[in-house]
Parts: C-alpha cells; structure tokens; sequence
C-alpha cells in the first residue's frame, strides 16, 4: 500500500513522494527509530549514490497492536502492548469473521506468532486478552505481508545480436509480487514494459 515499507524497491518522482510535504511512511513500530536515505536515476536508469541518513522515532502510541513483523515467508509476529494485569493470555482473530486463528496462553506477553501462511500475501489481525472469566474488548487492526519467496534462477533467452528475453521464475509467488531485473556486469536495472 502507498507509503509502506516493502521488500522489493518502488522509484517514484518527487511529486509521488509527497513533493515538499513529503511521504508519509506507514506501518511503522510505535516508539522505533527509523534511518532513511534515498537515491534519484535519471532517464537512462543510473542511479546516484545514497544520500547521507536521517533519523526518527516514532511516536510511543497507546497500550494497542503494535506493528506486526514478517518473520518468514510463512509466518508473522503479530506484536501489541499488554495493558491488562489480569489476563491469562491473548487471543489472535482474523479481522473479518472473526475466526480465531492463534491462541497464545501466556500473561504478559508482547506478541503471538502465527505460522502456516501464503508467501507475499497480506493478513489484517486484531488481538483480544483473555482470562477464565472474561474477553477483552478487540485491539485495533494491524496489516503485514509475509516475506516474498527468493525468485528462482531466471530464464535468459537470446533473440538476437542486441537482445535477450528475461523470463523471472515467481517461485510460488503471487502474480502481484514486484521484482526487480538487474544485469550484474553493469549494475543497471530493466526497465520495467
């Protein structure tokens, strides 16, 4: 989504990235610092050096889920801040249904984790606290990918003295999945059709 942080790189012009007010980046950790640098290509792909970094912290937000991580391609750690003391553990739901879909029955925890998911797909969760005589009302909701698959090798075809064709194995990714094309001699990236 606009503004995530995301695996695969996303160029955009200074317009796309907010102009002078700038680009809100989303899904970020509560009370994290973030370092940021950037880099600009001109119409012929060559890209510059990176800038010098910058820095920031996020704000510490109120006792709710906090900004999942994606452990794996197959796993994500859905994290929150525990604002009950009496509770016996945490329960994870799907944000429809809800359909509960992990159970962690432990006090005082910060996260549960949950396993057995798509590669590159995106799961939205809301987290409840539990005891043995009551639930919770739910957190807010929180979205995260799961890691991509590494492609495999591609596929490299010649068509003729000048060009090649450049077939990328998504490697049970989904079609949506964004890849980036780089000649390793030159260091260039393919410009995308």
């Amino acid at each position: 989504s606009t503004g995530a942080l995301q695996v695969s790189e996303s160029w955009g012009t200074y317009a796309e990235f907010g102009s002078a007010s700038g680009q809100t980046v989303t899904g970020l950790t509560d009370g994290t610092s973030y370092t940021f640098k950037v880099k600009a290509r001109n119409g012929d792909s060559v890209n510059t050096s990176y800038s010098s970094t910058a820095s920031g912290s996020t704000l510490v937000a109120a006792p709710t889920i906090g900004s999942p991580s994606a452990l794996s391609t197959s796993s994500i750690r859905w994290n929150f801040t525990d604002a009950s003391s009496s509770e016996t553990g945490f329960k994870v739901y799907d944000n429809g249904t809800p359909t509960l879909k992990v159970t962690c029955a432990t006090a005082n925890l910060t996260y549960c984790d949950e396993s057995s998911l798509s590669p590159n797909t995106s799961y939205t969760r809301k987290v409840i606290a539990y005891n043995g005589n009551n639930n919770s009302d739910y957190s807010g909701t929180a979205t995260k990918y799961t890691l991509a698959n590494a492609p495999s090798t591609p596929t490299v075809t010649p068509v003729s003295s000048t060009t090649e064709t450049v077939k990328v194995n998504i490697n049970s990714n989904p079609s949506s999945t964004q890849f980036l094309i780089q000649e390793t001699t030159t260091g260039k990236y393919v410009n995308k059709s």
